[in-house]
């Protein structure tokens, strides 16, 4: 049977075309028994989740205040300083922007244990 006729084109082209809007991410903490989030820089859309999932060490997720800081935003998300395998820490991303973040664990951050979500509207935008 032909499913393929001129009325289910023309259906098709009325039809309102929909965004794939990003899913909920998770960042691996400690990967590979280093101090680096994996990936250390991702993109969701306004609404999406980011789970940051223990593999090794006692770390932390600690939002900072601009790209490379080590200093935590005011009443930015912070995790709990966690440390066994398959613990894990959810933030849910509300507003778009650029959220960075760091472990503020020992000299974590100093080496380079820093990451960053861009957040981007339904339609792309960042704000």
């Amino acid at each position: 049977m032909n499913w393929f006729t001129p009325t289910a084109a023309v259906v098709a082209l009325l039809l309102p075309a929909t965004n794939v809007l990003a899913a909920d991410v998770t960042v691996q903490v400690g990967f590979n028994k280093l101090n680096r989030f994996y990936s250390d820089r991702i993109t969701i859309t306004v609404g999406n989740s980011v789970t940051w999932v223990w593999n090794s060490g006692a770390h932390n997720v600690v939002q900072g205040v601009a790209a490379f800081s080590c200093v935590q935003q005011p009443n930015g998300f912070v995790s709990p300083i966690l440390r066994s395998a398959q613990d894990s820490f959810t933030h849910k991303f509300t507003q778009a922007g650029s959220y960075w973040y760091y472990s503020s664990m020992n000299n974590d951050c100093t080496d380079k244990m820093l990451g960053v979500v861009y957040v981007n509207n339904p339609d792309n935008s960042t704000g």
